[in-house]
């Protein structure tokens, strides 16, 4: 795919034609800055956790001028959307379902992506496919990438699933899943993480270069004097 520039900002991206380096016209980022790029399967728009957590990343980036924050947005079309220091490429990807979900499983779309945004770093936010997607997307590129566990997938994911099963045939596959999370992080440059308790499940199955992230709080939306009952009871609380 190619990007054609198109009025408000935006380009598209034009399937068969062959140059991946026509830029943007409204490009406003400097070579000179850090350029980071985030690729997270687990983005959706209708999404809770994961999905604040890069919106406020593009906040903050959008508000400085230190680094450039690209975000791949898995889509339901192909699009750019370029803002000075926050950049979203929306990338056609596999509906889940009816989940609001979508997986890009192809390494030539985020392959796309890096020889245009040109990345020092590459987040890679999700464990399922992504990380695959991104080795092989960025081997001939070589930006340094970094991962953020944002969900303990051994009990989240395997262990919940398997609630009906026996307790013996239950752990072994939470220990198989650690193992399997233990490769996929140990040859990044680095690993973030919000949990200490999350941390500690990656130092255990052979992760290093851990770094503790705490997530802080929006204090304009929650705050002490904010509180209210009546609210509480509304949404059905105790």
């Amino acid at each position: 795919p190619a990007l054609q520039h198109s009025e408000g900002g935006e380009a598209r991206w034009v399937p068969g034609k062959p140059n991946l380096a026509l830029a943007i016209d409204r490009c406003t980022y400097s070579a000179r800055l850090m350029r980071i790029l985030d690729l997270n399967n687990n983005y959706s728009p209708t999404g809770g956790g994961v999905r604040t957590y890069h919106e406020q990343k593009m906040t903050y980036y959008g508000a400085q001028t230190e680094a450039v924050n690209a975000l791949v947005e898995p889509s339901d079309r192909d699009e750019i959307i370029d803002d000075g220091n926050v950049v979203r490429y929306r990338v056609k990807a596999t509906a889940l379902g009816k989940s609001g979900y979508r997986m890009i499983f192809r390494a030539a779309t985020a392959r796309a992506v890096i020889e245009h945004f040109k990345p020092d770093v590459i987040e890679v936010g999700s464990v399922w496919v992504m990380p695959r997607v991104v080795r092989k997307a960025n081997r001939d590129y070589g930006a340094a990438t970094v991962g953020f566990y944002h969900t303990d997938l051994p009990n989240t994911h395997v262990g919940t699933s398997l609630h009906w099963a026996p307790a013996g045939l239950r752990r072994r596959a939470i220990a198989a899943a650690y193992r399997y999370v233990g490769r996929v992080y140990a040859p990044m440059t680095a690993t973030f993480g919000a949990s200490e308790y999350s941390l500690k499940n990656l130092s255990d199955n052979g992760v290093k270069r851990l770094f503790h992230t705490p997530f802080g709080t929006d204090t304009t939306n929650y705050r002490p004097d904010c509180y209210s009952d009546e609210w509480r009871r509304e949404q059905g609380g105790d």
